[in-house]
Parts: C-alpha cells; sequence; structure tokens
C-alpha cells in the first residue's frame, strides 16, 4: 500500500500534494493523552543552530492541514487547561499563538 506515502510535489508549488499515512499519529496522541505535549517546546535534541519548529506547526507538517485542521478543532478548548487535565484539551489560545508566526501556512 501507499502508507506513510507523500505525494510528489505539485507542479509549481514545491508543496507535497495529498498525505497520507501518519495519521495514525493523531490517534496516539489522544489514546496515550499527549495533548499537552503540543504545547511545549523543550526538545532535548541540537537541531544543528536551526530554530525548531512549534509542535503545532510539526503536527500540522506531518500529517496535513486537512488532518490537523480536523484535529485541532477538535481538541481545543476556550480557556486555559487547568494543571494535570489534559482531558480539557489545548487552550485555543496557545494553539493560535503556535500557529501565529507562520501565516502561510494557514
Amino acid at each position: 500500500g501507499d502508507r506513510g506515502r507523500v505525494d510528489a510535489p505539485r507542479a509549481g508549488t514545491g508543496r507535497p500534494g495529498r498525505r497520507r499515512g501518519y495519521r495514525h499519529v493523531l490517534a496516539l496522541i489522544e489514546l496515550h493523552r499527549l495533548l499537552p505535549l503540543l504545547l511545549r517546546r523543550n526538545y532535548s535534541f541540537d537541531a544543528g543552530g536551526v530554530a525548531a519548529e512549534e509542535p503545532v506547526v510539526s503536527l500540522v507538517s506531518l500529517v496535513g492541514i486537512d488532518a490537523a485542521g480536523r484535529f485541532l478543532s477538535d481538541n481545543v478548548c476556550p480557556g486555559p487547561a487547568s494543571s494535570g487535565d489534559d482531558a480539557a484539551g489545548l487552550p485555543i489560545e496557545s494553539v493560535a499563538s503556535q500557529l501565529r508566526g507562520r501565516p502561510r501556512l494557514l
């Protein structure tokens, strides 16, 4: 099959076409209650002097804007998440602040 495959870039855009696979990442995030990790930017690896992307931006890059958009809209909450309560979801302002630096992504 074509699991994990990313289609070739569309002519003239340099961007990949419809993404396939990797959507299981979204299910794993929910299953293992990893939503709070999307709010953290404490990477423990050296990115070679290049600034690492925000976690939400990385998720969009991995699964595609459509799947990430549905996932985020299903998992955001209007206010701040209470400490230790990952069932509440992702505070919309925290998600928005990560995406503000990448308007072309949207």
